[in-house]
């Protein structure tokens, strides 16, 4: 290891080109209407979080039967109570990260200690966060086209295998 900064620059390009990688690997829903709410649940009668227009695409996390659990799109705002953020990092672990500004509003994630937020405002004793990595939201099944990253592929038994298929 004679140039440090030589296998570092190496590690990096090998680091970009699996994260390249991956990005392609991510399942996605394309909304189907324009103004699509994103809520805070699956059901018809949670909060709206946000809301999405025709053509966006959404990292989907979770695909069930009528529901669509996804990674909130970076325009959406989330809440965390503010005495439980100092210097733009969580104080301690399971900080619930809420729909609104209060208690009353549902859960859709949570802070670990010294998780990073982005602040983006503030509401009484309320702040205004960029989703952090592990929120989520919903839509509803039937206003997105999900879609797989890798098609099916065709796999080619070998022929010990075969004899196995073919004999039961």
């Amino acid at each position: 290891m004679k140039n440090p900064l030589l296998w570092t620059g190496l590690a990096g390009l090998l680091f970009c080109f699996s994260a390249a990688g991956a990005e392609t690997d991510v399942l996605t829903a394309r909304v189907l209407k324009d103004n699509v709410n994103l809520r805070a649940r699956a059901l018809k009668t949670s909060e709206v979080v946000g809301q999405a227009s025709k053509g966006a695409l959404l990292a989907v996390r979770v695909v069930e039967s009528k529901w669509v659990e996804i990674v909130p799109p970076t325009n959406v705002d989330l809440w965390v109570h503010s005495e439980l953020i100092k210097d733009g990092a969580a104080t301690s672990d399971r900080i619930k990260i809420r729909a609104g500004p209060g208690v009353n509003y549902s859960s859709v994630g949570q802070l670990s200690k010294k998780d990073g937020v982005e602040v983006r405002g503030m509401k009484g004793d309320w702040l205004r966060i960029a989703p952090p990595p592990g929120a989520s939201l919903w839509i509803a099944r039937e206003l997105v086209d999900v879609k797989d990253p890798k098609p099916p592929q065709a796999v080619k038994l070998s022929p010990a295998a075969e004899v196995r298929e073919a004999a039961m």
